[in-house]
């Protein structure tokens, strides 16, 4: 499983290779949802001020649904390329996102994006994070204009000004499948 959203009753869980999944009945019953998604989904993000909106990223780009995941859209303006992994939402601006972007499966070309939108839109946010040709980054996660990245070479990355500018926080860790950002800084 790669991701989960749980919002009253309904859940959805995605699997990397197999789409998504929702139950409106705390999981009791399970239908397929991927009309308009990659079946290989890599992470899962909801909006936390909307139920129902629901953000994937997957080998084939960047997925939003505004339906619970009955239909989805693939938005990947300003992607150079399309393999995205991590998925991370501002709580204080639910519509500043941040997410990886690799340009192999495999790790290379390691890039963090972020939208002031929603997704509808993409751009690059580099300021101190020099794409690693050996690194693919696996997770993000975000607290209140705050950020933190992943790699599967053991390394974090922070930041604090919504990718501004981005600090190497920690070095020479095992590969980093998944973060997560408390309360304060």
């Amino acid at each position: 499983m790669t991701g989960l959203s749980y919002q009253g009753h309904s859940i959805v869980a995605t699997i990397e290779v197999g789409g998504a999944l929702l139950s409106e009945d705390d999981g009791q019953t399970w239908v397929e949802i991927h009309s308009g998604l990659a079946k290989d989904v890599t992470g899962l993000a909801s909006h936390p001020d909307r139920p129902g909106v629901l953000l994937a990223t997957t080998g084939l780009g960047f997925h939003r649904s505004d339906d619970n995941g009955r239909s989805w859209k693939n938005l990947n303006g300003g992607l150079p390329y399309i393999f995205t992994q991590g998925i991370a939402v501002d709580p204080a601006d639910p519509d500043r996102l941040v997410m990886g972007v690799n340009k192999l499966r495999r790790g290379g070309g390691a890039h963090l994006f972020r939208s002031c939108n929603g997704g509808q839109s993409w751009q690059i946010t580099a300021g101190g994070f020099a794409p690693t040709p050996d690194a693919c980054l696996t997770c993000v996660a975000g607290g209140e204009g705050c950020f933190v990245a992943g790699t599967d070479q053991g390394d974090l990355f922070g930041s604090i000004d919504f990718g501004d500018l981005w600090k190497r926080i920690r070095p020479g860790l095992p590969p980093v499948r998944g973060v997560c950002v408390g309360p304060g800084r």
